[in-house]
């Protein structure tokens, strides 16, 4: 189903479109957020004991230090140009973060995505 609903979000044009077209692309969106992120858990009581302690642990340290480098996250491809590039962006500098696991593109040229990005974390989703 996230599929039928990138399509709704890809296909809508803002320039022709009226204020049922923005509707229906919220709709859209949220309901391609509840497809990708169902079974996530985001409250606390949803966590196992050790999930819990590393959410405590973590709670009490500066922002700064909780910040995890962010990803730069590709659409795998089938010619292998996004591994190629994988390749090329770590040997120009060791401090980029690039990854293509869980997209790709579709036979349009379109992502399709078929998990969370691999900086996501369900820890940092829950608000103390």
């Amino acid at each position: 189903p996230p599929h039928q609903y990138l399509n709704k979000i890809n296909n809508f044009n803002p320039i022709a479109g009226d204020a049922k077209d923005l509707e229906a692309q919220q709709i859209a969106r949220d309901e391609l957020a509840k497809a990708l992120f169902a079974g996530v858990n985001d409250e606390l009581e949803d966590l196992s004991q050790e999930q819990r302690d590393a959410l405590v642990q973590r709670a009490f340290q500066h922002s700064a230090l909780r910040a995890r480098r962010p990803v730069i996250w590709i659409p795998r491809d089938d010619l292998g140009v996004s591994d190629d590039e994988i390749v090329r962006m770590g040997k120009f500098s060791g401090n980029l973060w690039v990854s293509n696991v869980r997209q790709g593109l579709d036979g349009k040229g379109r992502c399709v995505y078929s998990g969370a990005p691999p900086d996501f974390s369900e820890v940092e989703i829950i608000k103390l």
